[in-house]
């Protein structure tokens, strides 16, 4: 596909059969259940109406994903409240969906930069979000938006999820630190302690099966 000739634009209310299609186009899978939460249509009808802004990518005319944001105090769930410092002007996501037949074509990682320039124009200047220890591909997103992941905790009641966090004006520093180290995907134990102590993953290493973190730059936010 021509990338010239996909269209961004904000949704509204008169689209939520195609949103709604769109999220119902994806395959059920122990994995899906695990790592993602499905919004239900109630809440993306919520978001439509005011509470956000959800923008969709369109390649003649057919839906082939969407992406929203929220203002944290209208969430669902309020993600800012773990935080202490820096909690102004945060925007907070909530949803990234591309159906099936669509994926693996970058086209989330540029929803986001559309809903990125909406922001900043809404004198937003940083995103947080959460994305499951497993969902790889999320993490790889959030890192190429320049997000870190600074908490390990249970949201949503019981869903285990790393606290992601990015400024987003924020150019990633890519060169690694002295304090840089990597730890394996299944020692969260160890991770949820070096993100207590000061670090942030900022990146993974699938070769390796680790997560890639280095103590907290400037431009992050502190719990």
């Amino acid at each position: 596909m021509n990338t010239y000739n996909l269209c961004f634009k904000q949704l509204n209310i008169q689209q939520i059969d195609a949103i709604v299609q769109c999220r119902d186009s994806l395959i059920e899978s122990s994995f899906l259940r695990e790592t993602f939460v499905k919004p239900d249509t109630d809440y993306l009808e919520y978001i439509l109406l005011g509470a956000g802004i959800m923008i969709g990518v369109f390649y003649d005319n057919t839906l082939l994903g969407f992406a929203s944001y929220v203002t944290p105090s209208k969430a669902k769930t309020d993600l800012t409240k773990f935080i202490t410092k820096n909690k102004n002007n945060i925007i907070q996501f909530e949803h990234g969906i591309i159906a099936p037949k669509w994926q693996g074509n970058g086209y989330l990682y540029m929803l986001l930069q559309h809903l990125n320039k909406y922001s900043l124009e809404q004198n937003y200047n940083a995103i947080i979000s959460t994305v499951h220890p497993s969902n790889f591909p999320s993490l790889k997103t959030a890192f190429k938006i320049h997000q870190s992941a600074i908490n390990l905790e249970f949201y949503y009641g019981n869903e285990l999820r790393f606290l992601m966090y990015g400024n987003i004006l924020h150019d990633k520093i890519t060169t690694q630190s002295p304090d840089y180290l990597s730890l394996p995907y299944a020692d969260l134990k160890g991770i949820s302690d070096f993100l207590n102590k000061g670090y942030e993953i900022y990146d993974i290493n699938p070769k390796m099966r680790t997560y890639l973190l280095r103590r907290y730059n400037e431009n992050t936010c502190k719990l």
